[in-house]
């Protein structure tokens, strides 16, 4: 960039910008030393970066069941009705749990009988279950009944991290659960379910849905910030930005098997050896709406970060003299603000962030 005598300011307008793909900065981005490049609101108007689009074109499936068609190729974990998120189908309700009445299995779980049926059963059911502070939605294999129960196999890969998982308790006794993602599992307004194969949307509303706004989430991240530990992003400042509607849907297809502190075992074709991280391998993270790999006097101020399917700001891989303040955080499925990474022993210092 070349040299300037003060900050060079960028002003976005009010109004929603409706993204395609995230906003890649690079080193080549950044300031020189002494000054900042300032992405900031224009006066006192809201510039709003969403990565989501509408469903419409809504007709009854039966009842007060709506479906509509979602095009391209598609796929999401979350659906806002206006200003409310809505609820993925699941049993029991919203706010309810069932508890496993029985010890674990050598292929998973077997769970108290009617709570769904072997006739009920597609590829895409998750069981959701807590233990300890941990959180799982483990995709399920295949559902069994018998006389006295139901039997629940877990797809293989995913139960072997269960079993084979460095931390957490192993007693599954007593601990709470619900499934998700069955269409036998709408009963209440706001309940959605999203038939991946046919490529359409359930919605149970006593509202006709073309009379509502429903949002559905598209990309993971909206500014992305792309140093390396060569080349870092510098002297940037993001300031008055809404940040709303992203997306994450690797459980879809992998679960979600946690570790501690959001990393993830990896998917299968993820998995990599490497003695830098804790119990030698590398550890999977959930995006964020403004992601940053290798920043130095970076600043986030007076952001809002609103209903998001992942993380709120991530700042990994090094850098230092990160500034992350009076930002406001509402709805996010992962968490608000994440720092660092598990390379507890780096190959190369630089790795670590520090002064945040």
């Amino acid at each position: 960039m070349p040299q300037a005598e003060g900050n060079i300011y960028v002003y976005l307008r009010g109004g929603i910008y409706q993204m395609e793909k995230a906003a890649v900065f690079t080193a080549e981005d950044s300031a020189p030393d002494g000054i900042k490049v300032v992405w900031t609101a224009y006066e006192n108007e809201e510039p709003v970066l969403t990565g989501a689009t509408e469903a419409g074109n809504w007709t009854l499936a039966e009842g007060n069941i709506w479906k509509t068609k979602i095009e391209g190729k598609h796929d999401f974990r979350q659906i806002y009705i206006g200003n409310e998120k809505g609820t993925r189908a699941r049993t029991p309700n919203k706010g309810e749990y069932l508890t496993l009445d029985k010890e674990r299995t050598d292929t998973g779980f077997d769970i108290q009988k009617g709570v769904i049926n072997e006739s009920e059963f597609k590829d895409d059911l998750e069981l959701a279950i807590r233990n300890v502070w941990m959180h799982k939605r483990l995709k399920i294999d295949s559902v069994k009944d018998t006389d006295t129960h139901t039997s629940l196999a877990i797809e293989p890969y995913m139960w072997n991290d269960v079993l084979t998982g460095p931390q957490g308790a192993t007693i599954y006794y007593g601990v709470k659960y619900w499934l998700e993602n069955s269409y036998a599992f709408i009963d209440q307004n706001g309940e959605w379910y999203y038939d991946r194969d046919k490529k359409e949307l359930y919605l149970m509303s006593d509202i006709d849905p073309n009379q509502l706004s429903i949002t559905i989430p598209r990309l993971e991240t909206l500014i992305d910030l792309q140093g390396t530990l060569d080349a870092p992003v510098s002297n940037i400042e993001f300031s008055g930005i809404t940040f709303q509607y992203t997306n994450w849907t690797r459980p879809n297809d992998y679960g979600l098997n946690d570790i501690q502190a959001n990393t993830l075992f990896p998917s299968p074709d993820h998995y990599v050896e490497d003695k830098q991280y804790r119990y030698d391998f590398v550890k999977e993270y959930i995006p964020a709406a403004f992601s940053s790999q290798t920043a130095f006097h970076v600043s986030v101020n007076d952001c809002k970060f609103e209903d998001l399917g992942g993380t709120g700001i991530s700042f990994k891989n090094g850098g230092a003299h990160i500034d992350i303040s009076k930002n406001v955080f509402d709805g996010c499925a992962n968490t608000a603000v994440e720092v660092g990474e598990d390379s507890y022993k780096p190959n190369d210092t630089r790795m670590r962030i520090s002064d945040v």
